[in-house]
């Protein structure tokens, strides 16, 4: 799967990026340093864009979740900080609390939808309810 993506790989990270972009600019206002992050990307990175994350406050991720998937969108948490699972806590001795950063960031992230195949549809039905769903949940 992988070998013959790679054919197309340029054509899939730019309609990632496309994807990317649209939700950049038709969220962006909604941009609160306390309630709602878009993903913010380094001058002179060029993301792939595998994963759109946004951040929403910890005390209302499964809320937010829940609301996006009663508006038929397929969100999503993101991976379990590495130091947090069990294998690191058996192996290496590690526990949750170890790095407290690293957990919160991790309790904030949404995945969005973004794939290559999504149509304009699809995109502009995510900024909908990401917008709605920003708004019923306030500050």
């Amino acid at each position: 799967l992988g070998l013959a993506q790679l054919d197309r790989l340029g054509e899939i990270v730019r309609r990632r990026s496309a994807i990317a972009a649209r939700y950049d600019a038709a969220m962006r206002d909604l941009a609160d340093p306390e309630r709602f992050l878009l993903p913010s990307v380094p001058a002179g990175a060029a993301p792939n864009w595998h994963v759109y994350a946004v951040q929403v406050r910890r005390s209302v991720r499964e809320q937010f979740l829940a609301a996006l998937q009663a508006e038929g969108i397929g969100a999503t948490t993101h991976y379990e900080p590495l130091h947090c699972s069990a294998f690191a806590r058996r192996r290496f001795g590690t526990r949750p609390g170890d790095l407290p950063v690293t957990e919160e960031g991790a309790a904030r992230l949404v995945r969005l939808p973004i794939w290559p195949q999504m149509e304009e549809g699809d995109v502009e039905d995510v900024i909908r309810a990401v917008r709605k769903v920003v708004g019923e949940l306030g500050s």
